[in-house]
């Protein structure tokens, strides 16, 4: 079994490193922002895998072995008397997960090499590290409605589902519509909205800059670094920024970090300065500090009180028309003689 699992991973790393590689040298460009594509769309008309094949075959017929390996353990410890030896039961426990997680491997890898089901988006996703191996294999379905619909909603007597964001013009119908919900026949769907006791018209104030180039071209980012500075000189309070991209993000910490630290002012970013709890916590405590978040700051982030009261974010957070499940839906409603952006 050692020797089958040692195999293995030799076999994966050969094939994780070959992949990485064609697909840097085939498929990845730069987008119009000048950042390296990270994400590739294939489906079962192209054949992205065919270079591959041999290796392919070998990891597969390596993960059956490893499984009949496993197996036969398991038919030796069906052989032998219970606590004949310490932690038995659950070492026998452990083997029966590990043939689990072998079997859910191999069908998974086999159904994204295969890209069969039309019902699925199917894309490749590259670390932004060249010399990383770790390219990630997506199989997502493009409509989560019907599968709602069939493992949860049937399984349930009641639920609730509550958000500030559910209703589109006063309607519950394009949420309904997303998550099958309107698909529901056996109990009966309520909705209500209920008034914000937020007092917007004197706690909140709203600024839309429009003299700001197109968040594609250069000058955007320097544009953006001088007002978050600007603002913050004028209003030396805790400030949340928000981007729809890490790249954005990024470049922005390297460049202003040190103009914060000669003023006092501590800045944090998502990914650069400890996990999401910590900076959450150094954001409440020093209370006229900056924050830089991407996309799970946007939701599910309540800092109470004086130490958050001023957002700034650098563009709408529509997903990127390049991601494969938005292009694929785009696709889907076009087909259907839907329009996508009014529609979606």
């Amino acid at each position: 079994l050692k020797t089958e699992s040692l195999s293995f991973k030799h076999i994966a790393k050969q094939f994780f490193s070959a992949l990485n590689q064609n697909l840097r040298e085939k498929y990845q460009g730069k987008n119009q922002n000048g950042f390296e594509e990270t994400k590739i769309r294939y489906n079962k008309k192209i054949r992205f895998f065919n270079e591959l094949s041999e290796t392919i075959y070998d990891l597969q017929r390596n993960l059956a072995t490893l499984r009949k390996a496993v197996s036969e353990l398991l038919d030796i410890f069906n052989d032998i008397r219970a606590d004949s030896f310490q932690f038995q039961d659950q070492i026998h426990r452990e083997f029966i997960s590990f043939e689990m997680d072998i079997q859910n491997l191999s069908e998974s890898f086999e159904f994204c090499i295969n890209a069969n089901d039309d019902h699925f988006v199917y894309w490749l996703e590259l670390p932004s590290r060249k010399t990383s191996n770790d390219v990630n294999f997506n199989a997502v379905p493009l409509n989560v409605a019907e599968l709602l619909k069939k493992t949860l909603y049937q399984q349930l007597n009641s639920a609730v589902f509550t958000s500030a964001t559910l209703a589109v013009n006063d309607s519950f119908s394009y949420y309904k519509d997303r998550v099958g919900l309107n698909l529901v026949t056996h109990v009966e769907v309520k909705s209500a909205i209920l008034g914000s006791p937020f007092d917007y018209n004197n706690q909140l104030s709203l600024f839309i800059l429009d003299f700001f180039d197109d968040p594609r071209n250069e000058r955007f980012t320097e544009q953006l670094s001088n007002i978050i500075q600007e603002t913050h000189r004028n209003h030396p309070k805790g400030m949340l920024v928000l981007f729809t991209n890490y790249s954005v993000l990024n470049k922005l910490y390297s460049e202003m970090k040190s103009h914060f630290e000669m003023e006092k002012i501590l800045l944090l970013a998502q990914g650069k300065s400890g996990s999401r709890t910590n900076i959450i916590n150094q954001f409440r405590e020093f209370k006229n500090s900056i924050l830089f978040g991407t996309d799970s700051f946007w939701e599910g982030v309540d800092v109470k009180g004086g130490a958050l009261s001023c957002v700034i974010i650098d563009k709408l957070p529509f997903a990127s028309p390049d991601e494969p499940l938005l292009q694929a839906r785009i696709q889907s409603m076009r087909e259907q003689g839907q329009n996508p952006f009014f529609d979606y």
